[in-house]
């Protein structure tokens, strides 16, 4: 945590380090217990009665298989008195035994599940932290946990997901004892949040605290069934024994292998029932937990702040498989950020609109399934909305502040994530600072944010802002041009916010006609629909058309307007770059040489990335055809076909990544790569992927699109950037120069 924050925090309060009373004045309001929906205890009653009933039936049934066996060994003692002998009499002895073996065999492979029901214990590989080590974590869950009325966590873990959660200590045991609860938070969390959107996750786990029985009937219902699962499912030495004496020589071993097969497959027919409809039960009420838990966040940070916060927690999570697939690139160099979570927030900060545009479209699409651990994201946003709360808390610091060293412990746990990654291995990785990998993100954030404040909108990645010039000259009318930048200033004063507002209609519509330009590959092999995976607006050939006409009337009304406010971001960012190239400017703008030199370099990058776009966009689309067949390449009905589409798709995109490569690799890089690459080529086309090998063709055009598209934003960010701070210089000795011109005609005047 950086000082500034800790010492603002500090005083603000004005209490000791590690005081509930120190975030006294973040709590505007009085707690009031959330009422528990009737859907709640609806669920809560159904599964104490499956925790009845089942276990009931259950033993019931092992009871009646034991009393039949027992009653056949007592009462058919006439199968032994036979006056048959030699092989005959061996025989009925045979069958005499037989059901109780079955019976027992049976009853053994029903008390499996009993054995693993509490045998597990905690994970203590986890990363623990302590008071004396966090006395703020500490003293700020004590107090919302006091505030809400929530049992205090006995401990508290970290790790590098981004996500949080409750758990109750004990294993199986703690199920049943005394509630000894655990927080988990994920450190991305706090370093890409802010304290109250933090605040309120914290709030929603503690809304599970609070769940007594629920916390107990779902762990019960997850244990049984999951462990119900395991024994109808796994195979184990019971069913290696019967295999054997199925395949046996003798006659009378091949019987009692057979019955014993059939007793199991009975047995594995009830486990299955049980473990599905617990399953099911636990689902249902895991939901309904949730809803409660949802509640509580928007208690306790309003309703909007908790909204608010989803689109950040998807980001995040977005970014976390996008730093993923970094680590994978670093470690072969043996490197790795020291950092981790500081690295997902940096790329999360960083998100393109097209990113932002797919999370939204993720969160308004999403559906609860029948097995869903939690309700959609959509369905619950609708509940915190009619929910209406305004809130009791508020600070408005980022959540690294509620930490006293979150430094240190983001790079415990980062090692930690890394050990598990690699194992021993760690010790021979060279850890090294994120700035040092991927930039200061301090200063590409401050960039990236650059652009919506000098445009008045972000340029999508397939539609970029492109100043069509590769280098930058002179104007031959200085006065003419600024006179351009002002123009261009006030149209976008204008046409940037509509953009802006314009852009989630244009880049659905661009998806979908990116769709339905890959879907007829599909179709062409005599398939009739799409698969859900894929998440398309449409399903088959006919609402494929209808989407597509939708998706071309939308962009055909977005475009104007988006190009509109392209053109003049482009005119006002052209404009200063060439203002300074004017000699003597240096007078009037503070570092003058120094900006021109470094906007020469990435101008001259602009136009090999404008150059290679064309390309680039066709690289795109043959990608998105390529993976849209990828599921039919191993179907054994569709396999030929496929392949025949498939392989010549393959060998477009790899010549393309060569070909890409090769015309970029002559355009300096003005930026460093990982392993010091100096050209475009070699930062956005890492690997050159083999012949015919698609795994590797696939993973280096997916990799090129997204280095391709981040490129482009970097490049541009740090132009306008530039621009803006040219512009700023200017506009600041034309504001002196025309007071002092207003002066001096008051003077003469007077």
């Amino acid at each position: 945590m950086r000082a500034e924050e800790a010492k603002h925090i500090a005083s603000s309060a004005g209490h000791m380090e590690g005081s509930s009373a120190m975030f006294a004045q973040a709590f505007t309001g009085q707690w009031k217990p959330v009422w528990r929906a009737p859907g709640y205890r609806m669920a809560i009653f159904g599964s104490a009665l499956f925790m009845t009933l089942v276990p009931l039936a259950y033993l019931a049934s092992i009871g009646a298989i034991g009393w039949l066996v027992y009653w056949h060994f007592t009462h058919d003692t006439g199968m032994l008195n036979t006056r048959a002998g030699g092989r005959a009499a061996i025989f009925m002895f045979l069958m005499y035994l037989l059901p109780g073996i079955a019976g027992v065999v049976l009853i053994i492979f029903l008390l499996r599940p009993l054995l693993f029901l509490f045998g597990e214990s905690d994970d203590e590989s986890k990363i623990e932290i302590f008071p004396r080590e966090e006395p703020r974590l500490f003293a700020f869950v004590e107090s919302v946990c006091n505030t809400m009325g929530a049992p205090v966590p006995e401990r508290i873990f970290i790790d590098c997901e981004a996500n949080a959660a409750a758990q109750l200590l004990g294993g199986g045991f703690g199920l049943l004892g005394r509630r000894r609860l655990a927080l988990h938070v994920g450190l991305p969390l706090v370093a890409g949040l802010d304290a109250t959107s933090f605040a309120g996750i914290l709030a929603h786990e503690f809304g599970h605290f609070s769940q007594g029985a629920g916390m107990r009937a779902t762990g019960i219902l997850s244990r049984m069934s999951r462990w119900m699962g395991i024994a109808a499912y796994d195979r184990g030495s019971i069913d290696a024994s019967i295999a054997g004496l199925i395949q046996s020589d003798t006659a009378s071993l091949v019987i009692i292998g057979i019955v014993l097969t059939i007793c199991v497959g009975v047995a594995r027919l009830i486990l299955k029932a049980v473990f599905f409809f617990g399953f099911g039960v636990s689902r249902v009420m895991g939901r309904r937990m949730e809803f409660d838990a949802d509640a509580h966040e928007a208690r306790f940070v309003g309703s909007r702040a908790s909204i608010e916060t989803w689109p950040k927690l998807l980001g995040l999570m977005e970014a976390q498989r996008l730093a993923d697939a970094k680590i994978g690139e670093q470690w072969k160099n043996r490197t790795l950020p020291e950092d981790f979570p500081a690295l997902v927030a940096t790329i999360a900060r960083r998100h393109s609109p097209d990113t932002k545009a797919l999370l939204k479209r993720a969160i308004d699409e999403s559906h609860t399934g029948w097995f869903d651990t939690h309700p959609a994201t959509a369905v619950r946003i609708r509940a915190m909305e009619a929910l209406a709360e305004t809130g009791i808390f508020r600070l408005d610091e980022p959540a690294t502040a509620l930490f006293t060293n979150f430094a240190d412990a983001s790079k415990k746990a980062s090692y930690a994530f890394f050990k598990e990654r690699v194992g021993e291995s760690i010790f021979s990785a060279t850890f090294v600072r994120s700035a040092d990998l991927f930039g200061s993100h301090e200063e590409e954030e401050a960039r990236a944010a650059a652009v919506p404040a000098f445009l008045g909108f972000e340029p999508p990645d397939w539609r970029p802002l492109t100043l069509r010039m590769d280098s930058i000259e002179p104007p031959s009318d200085p006065k003419a041009c600024w006179d351009k930048i002002r123009t261009s200033r006030q149209t976008l004063s204008s046409v940037g916010p509509a953009a802006a507002s314009a852009m989630d209609e244009y880049l659905a519509s661009d998806r979908t006609l990116l769709q339905a330009e890959a879907a007829p590959m599909v179709f062409g092999l005599g398939i009739s629909s799409i698969k859900k995976e894929f998440q398309f607006k449409f399903t088959n050939a006919r609402s494929m058309s209808v989407e597509k006409d939708k998706a071309i009337d939308s962009a055909s009304k977005t475009s104007a307007t988006i190009d509109d406010a392209l053109d003049a971001g482009a005119a006002r960012v052209t404009g200063n770059l060439r203002m300074l190239a004017v000699p003597g400017i240096e007078k009037r703008v503070r570092d003058a040489p120094q900006l021109l030199a470094r906007a020469q370099v990435l101008v001259k990058a602009e136009a090999g990335l404008r150059r290679a776009f064309p390309q680039m966009k066709q690289l795109r689309e043959n990608f998105q055809r390529t993976v849209l067949l990828l599921p039919y390449v191993d179907d054994a009905r569709m396999r030929d076909k496929a392949r025949e589409a498939f392989r010549p798709l393959t060998d477009l995109l790899r010549d393309a990544i060569m070909s890409l490569r090769q015309d970029l690799g002559s355009v300096k890089s003005p930026f460093p790569g990982p392993d010091g690459e100096t050209n475009l080529g070699g930062l956005i086309f890492r690997e050159t992927p083999a012949w015919r090998e698609y795994n590797q063709i696939l993973g280096a055009a997916s990799d090129a699109i997204d280095k391709f598209t981040e490129t482009q934003r970097r490049v541009m960010s740090e132009l306008v950037e530039i621009a803006s701070k040219t512009e700023a210089a200017l506009r600041s000795q034309s504001g002196v120069r025309a007071e002092s011109t207003g002066a001096k005609s008051a003077s003469q005047s007077r």
